[in-house]
C-alpha cells in the first residue's frame, strides 16, 4: 500500500512540474514578430510615448547647384525594426521606387544579396535584399542615396518583406521634397 502513495505522489509532482511546462511552451508558440517600416530618427509611440518607431513620413531640402532638372545627392536613411515578440526570419526585403527614379537617380547597396531591378509588372525600380533574421528589438538599417528630378515633390516607396514564418509586410513610406526658397 506505501508503494501507491508513492507513485501517487510522483504523480503529483509530474503535475506540479508538467502543466506550468506546457503553458510556457505553448506561450512560446504564440510569438510572432512584427516589423515596423520607415524612416529615422525614431518618433516615439504606444500608450505611454516609451517605444520608438520609424516615421512614416520623412522631409528632405535637396540642394541644385550642378543643374536646375537634377538636385544633388542626399541620403535618405529607412530602417526596419521588429517590434514583437518572436523573430522574424528569411527575410526578402523589396523597395518599389516611382517610375520616374531611373537608375541613374539612385544609389544602393549592390552585391550578391542586393540587386536593383525594374520589374515587369510596373515601370518603378525594385531594390530586393536578402536578410537572414530580425531578433525582437533588432533594426536593418537601409540607407540610400537619391538625385531628385525637378518635377518630382514626392518619393513613395512602396515596401513588401516577406518572412518563412509570418505573414507579407506591406506599406508605404513618403519622401516629402521641399524646393529651396
Amino acid at each position: 500500500m506505501d508503494t501507491w502513495i508513492w507513485i501517487e505522489r510522483a504523480s503529483w509532482l509530474v503535475a506540479i512540474v508538467g502543466i506550468p511546462s506546457l503553458v510556457i511552451g505553448l506561450l512560446a508558440l504564440t510569438r510572432r514578430p512584427r516589423l515596423s517600416v520607415g524612416f529615422l530618427p525614431f518618433r516615439k509611440a504606444g500608450i505611454f510615448g516609451r517605444r520608438d518607431e520609424p516615421r512614416a513620413e520623412t522631409k528632405a531640402s535637396p540642394t541644385f547647384t550642378k543643374t536646375p532638372e537634377l538636385s544633388d545627392t542626399f541620403q535618405v536613411d529607412m530602417v526596419i525594426l521588429n517590434l514583437g515578440s518572436g523573430s522574424a526570419r528569411d527575410l526578402l526585403v523589396n523597395f518599389k521606387f516611382p517610375p520616374k527614379l531611373g537608375r541613374e537617380h539612385l544609389i544602393v547597396a549592390l552585391g550578391p544579396a542586393h540587386h536593383l531591378d525594374r520589374m515587369p509588372t510596373d515601370d518603378g525600380l525594385t531594390w530586393s535584399f536578402h536578410h537572414s533574421y530580425l531578433h525582437p528589438g533588432d533594426r536593418i538599417f537601409c540607407e540610400f542615396g537619391v538625385q531628385v528630378p525637378a518635377s518630382l515633390d514626392r518619393i513613395e516607396i512602396a515596401y513588401e518583406i516577406s518572412m518563412a514564418d509570418s505573414p507579407t509586410v506591406r506599406g508605404s513610406a513618403n519622401v516629402v521634397v521641399s524646393r529651396p526658397t
